[in-house]
C-alpha cells in the first residue's frame, strides 16, 4: 500500500483551490505513474479516479485524510509494541563482572556461615577458596534475585493493587541491581563453589541438600522439591508441561545441570528461577533477566530457554525447588 502512497502530501492555497476542480493529487499520481514504473498502473488508476468531476473530489479528500491516519496508525501500533516488549521484560540482566578477582578473607566469612549451616551430606571444603572467579555467579545472583521477590512479595500481599501488577512493578525497579554482576556476587558464588558431597550409606537427597545448604545462608528453606526432568528425553512443550503442571503455586530455584561421579556430583551447572503463584508468572535467567511469562506461554517459553541452556552449557539434568523464608 505504501507505494502507491504519495511523497507529500502538502497542498498551498492555490493548490487547493485548483482541488475543487481538477485534484492535485491526481496530478500527482500521474506524475507518480511514470516515475514508478513497477506501479505505473495503480498510481494511474488513481489519477483517472481522482481527475474525474465530483467523485475525484471525494476520493481526493479520502485519501488526503487516509495519509495523515497512517502514520498515525503506524506509531499507536508501534507504541503497542513497545509496550508489549517492555511487559514481556520486566528488566534486561546479564553476568557482565562475574569474571575477577575476590578478596579472600570476605569469601572466608560467607564460607564460615555456609559451614555453620549445612545439611546432611555437605560439606564446604576451604581449600578450595580461590581469589580469582571465573565460571560465572549464577547461584548467587539467582539467590539474590530469590531474596528480592519474597521481601517484595510481602509488601504487595499488603497492597490494595493488582498483586500481579504490583509485583511487576516493584520488580521492574529492582532490576538495575541484576543488570550486572556485583563483587559481592562474586564473592558469594566463590564461597558456594566450595561444596562437597560427602557419601553415607544411608538415603540422602544429595541434590536438595545442595541446594538447602545454600539456602541456609539466606534463611531460606525448601519445602517442595520436584521429580529431576532430564532434558533429554523432553521433545516438545507439552511433554515439559506435565511436570510443569504438578508443580504448586512458588517461589522455584531451578537447577540445571551435568551429572558427574566427583565430590559434587556434577561437572558443572545453571540456576535459574521461575515463578508461578496469584496468577503471577516469572522467568528469571542472570544471563538474560527477568521475563514475564503468560499462562499459556509458560511451558513453551520454558521449553525453548531450557533447550538453550542445554546446547549452551551441556546440562540436561534439571529440577524445581520451591523457596520461602524459614
Amino acid at each position: 500500500m505504501n507505494n502507491y502512497l504519495l511523497n507529500n502530501y502538502n497542498l498551498s492555497a492555490r493548490e487547493t483551490l485548483q482541488t475543487i476542480f481538477i485534484s492535485e493529487y491526481g496530478l500527482r499520481h500521474l506524475e507518480q505513474s511514470t516515475i514508478q514504473s513497477p506501479y505505473q498502473m495503480g498510481h494511474r488508476i488513481i489519477a483517472i479516479i481522482e481527475l474525474c468531476p465530483f467523485a475525484g473530489l471525494v476520493a481526493t479528500v479520502i485519501e488526503g485524510i487516509v495519509a495523515k491516519l497512517i502514520p498515525m496508525i503506524i506509531q499507536h501500533f508501534y507504541s503497542l509494541f513497545l509496550q508489549n516488549q517492555k511487559k514481556e521484560w520486566l528488566f534486561n540482566g546479564s553476568q557482565i563482572g562475574c569474571y575477577g578477582s575476590v578478596p579472600y578473607s570476605k569469601v572466608e566469612a560467607v564460607w564460615k556461615k555456609l559451614v555453620c549451616h549445612r545439611e546432611l551430606g555437605i560439606d564446604f571444603n576451604k581449600e578450595k577458596i580461590v581469589s580469582y572467579l571465573d565460571g560465572g555467579a549464577c547461584t548467587a545472583m539467582a539467590f539474590e534475585f530469590m531474596c528480592a521477590y519474597l521481601k517484595l512479595k510481602k509488601v504487595s500481599i499488603n497492597s490494595s493493587k493488582s498483586y500481579t501488577k504490583t509485583m511487576q512493578s516493584y520488580l521492574e525497579r529492582v532490576g538495575t541491581t541484576f543488570s550486572t554482576c556485583s563483587e559481592e556476587m562474586r564473592i558469594r558464588q566463590a564461597a558456594y563453589n566450595t561444596i562437597e558431597v560427602r557419601k553415607f550409606e544411608a538415603e540422602i537427597d544429595y541434590s536438595k541438600n545442595k541446594i538447602q545448604s545454600l539456602a541456609n545462608f539466606h534463611d531460606l528453606k525448601i519445602d517442595f522439591s520436584s521429580q529431576e526432568i532430564d532434558l533429554n528425553t523432553i521433545n516438545s512443550d507439552k511433554e515439559l508441561n506435565v511436570g510443569i503442571a504438578k508443580l504448586p503455586e512458588g517461589a522455584f530455584m531451578v537447577r540445571i545441570l551435568k551429572p558427574a561421579n566427583n565430590e559434587k556430583l556434577e561437572e558443572h551447572g545453571h540456576t535459574l528461577i521461575y515463578i508461578k503463584e496469584k496468577g503471577l508468572g516469572l522467568y528469571y535467567d542472570p544471563n538474560t533477566g527477568l521475563r514475564n511469562l503468560i499462562p499459556s506461554e509458560q511451558a513453551s517459553y520454558l521449553f525453548k530457554a531450557f533447550k538453550k541452556n542445554q546446547q549452551e552449557f551441556e546440562v540436561h539434568k534439571a529440577r524445581f525447588y520451591r523457596i520461602n523464608p524459614c
